[in-house]
């Protein structure tokens, strides 16, 4: 075949995934799509027809699709700002029940995401990872949701080795990972240790802050390994405290289906979406020590100072400190994680 056929064969394929699914293909992707396409009569066909049935494509780029922006929308508008391992994923479902919309979700990590926010003001259901309390359009309702940090952090690590076949089947999420690192990267992080996720992934992953911080500070701060103090933190979420219209707390004392009900004013159903346990995969068992759960807790400064700052101020009532350990034993039992003997509170 000539290396005209070749490169018109590799640019319909490229230009397919940018139209249908709004990426760029991964090399593996482009690869065998510019083969069959070289090879297989009507395969541009049978491509559209595979993406546009994808779950792929129904969550990331049908609810912008199927909306009219013109549209009337004669309730209130709703923004959630998911923080990762935080019944975030259930409560998005719930949602979406409750108001009849599907939710225009931002997962995908953009440097423009105010700007994307901004482009769809008018949609009545915003969901997502990427974007601050202080980047919602001001049209929107802001809800979110915090649980006891040290279980969040148990989750995160087993949610980072679970996700492998999610990434696989997913361009969004292989192209550009939650945390913004590359693909190899991502993938090496799902075998290792328990140990080295708290030395090299932790540290740049989001905590409380990070989501409550002001518009103007820099997007690379608030990370769990940043050197910040609890005084700063406290100073700084003030602004986005009076912004959120609810704060749900998986773990609290009151049920978190009853406290979306009282944020929507209406009876909703709450699905468990996204729970891990450890018989849905093989987990290895994992044995905590002493050692890590001190470096856990040192990370979990960060959480604990947007946590008692939003109780100060009325925000949120649950989460209090001396559940934490109980509710970690909890999930650490879950997710097969074996606690140290002589372990202290």
């Amino acid at each position: 075949m000539s290396i005209t056929y070749r490169l018109l064969s590799y640019t319909r394929g490229a230009a397919l995934y940018r139209s249908v699914l709004g990426r760029y293909p991964t090399q593996r992707e482009i690869l065998s799509i510019q083969w069959r396409l070289m090879t297989r009569p009507r395969e541009l066909e049978r491509q559209i027809n595979a993406m546009i049935t994808s779950p792929e494509f129904w969550e990331m780029q049908a609810p912008d699709l199927l909306w009219n922006p013109e549209q009337e929308w004669a309730g209130q508008k709703v923004a959630f700002v998911h923080i990762p391992k935080t019944a975030g994923t259930s409560i998005t479902s719930s949602l979406q029940q409750s108001m009849g919309v599907a939710p225009m979700v931002m997962y995908k990590r953009t440097r423009t995401t105010f700007q994307a926010l901004n482009a769809v003001r008018y949609y009545p259901l915003i969901a997502g990872h990427q974007f601050r309390i202080s980047d919602v359009p001001p049209e929107h309702e802001v809800i979110t949701s915090l649980r006891y940090p040290l279980s969040r952090m148990l989750s995160q690590y087993r949610q980072s080795q679970h996700n492998r076949a999610e990434v696989k089947h997913n361009g969004h999420f292989a192209r550009t990972p939650q945390e913004g690192i590359s693909p190899k990267r991502y993938f090496k992080r799902q075998q290792m240790s328990f140990s080295d996720y708290l030395c090299d992934s932790l540290p740049r992953f989001r905590s409380y802050a990070w989501y409550f911080a002001r518009a103007e500070s820099p997007r690379s701060s608030y990370m769990y390994g940043d050197q910040v103090s609890a005084s700063a933190i406290a100073g700084e979420i003030s602004e986005a405290t009076d912004r959120v219209s609810a704060i749900l707390t998986a773990g609290g004392p009151s049920n978190l289906e009853s406290q979306l009900a009282e944020a929507l004013g209406k009876n909703i159903t709450l699905p468990k979406a996204n729970v891990r346990t450890s018989a849905d995969v093989e987990d290895k068992p994992v044995q905590l020590t002493l050692d890590e759960l001190e470096q856990m807790r040192a990370y979990a400064l960060k959480d604990w100072a947007v946590i008692e700052a939003l109780q100060e101020s009325g925000r949120i009532k649950g989460l209090a400190r001396e559940g934490e350990m109980e509710d970690f034993q909890r999930t650490a039992e879950r997710l097969n994680f074996i606690l140290p003997a002589r372990l202290s509170a």
